[in-house]
């Protein structure tokens, strides 16, 4: 009996051990520290969260001017972009090539410039991820409509892209 005891014994004491090496000392209850997560893992720091809102302005920004060249610079080249119905939460899935012609196409058949804006920007990043929840304002031939967009982006080579865009307007 004791040798049972003794080796639960050794074996909680490698267990407890291991896991507050490497969650910290206050292993299982405590929060951990952004200090104590790997860098991939911690959360966005300012200059990094500057950089995330810079590259969702600059696409709402390329997008208004016509610029979709510049619009779809903003995309990786196998991004992934979902238009939902907000009547009935379908999703019509589009690869980047037909969406960006599609915008393209929009651009050219509207009478007056279109014009779309970030009104708030809400984000998460750790690392090299991030999740953008944008509400956005559309003014076309004298209506304005509003919608969500929901990014998912990636750091690639330094710079922040759109690997998954999800979209709605309001009805």
């Amino acid at each position: 009996m004791h040798y049972v005891v003794a080796i639960v014994w050794v074996m909680v004491a490698i267990g407890i051990g291991y896991w507050a090496g490497r969650y910290g000392a206050g292993f299982p209850t405590a929060a951990v520290g952004a200090d104590a997560l790997p860098a991939m893992s911690r959360p966005a720091g300012p200059e990094e969260r500057r950089a995330i809102e810079a590259m969702i302005r600059r696409y709402f920004a390329t997008w208004s001017a016509r610029d979709i060249d510049g619009y779809g610079a903003c995309f990786m080249p196998d991004a992934t972009i979902l238009f939902v119905d907000p009547a009935t939460g379908e999703g019509v899935p589009m690869e980047l090539g037909p969406f960006l012609e599609s915008q393209r196409q929009a651009h050219a058949r509207a009478v007056e410039p279109m014009e779309e804006v970030a009104e708030t920007i809400a984000l998460e990043a750790h690392g090299v991820l991030a999740h953008v929840q944008v509400r956005w304002l559309l003014r076309k031939s004298g209506t304005e409509t509003r919608g969500w967009d929901y990014f998912s982006l990636v750091k690639v080579n330094g710079e922040w892209k759109i690997s998954h865009l999800s979209f709605y307007n309001d009805k």
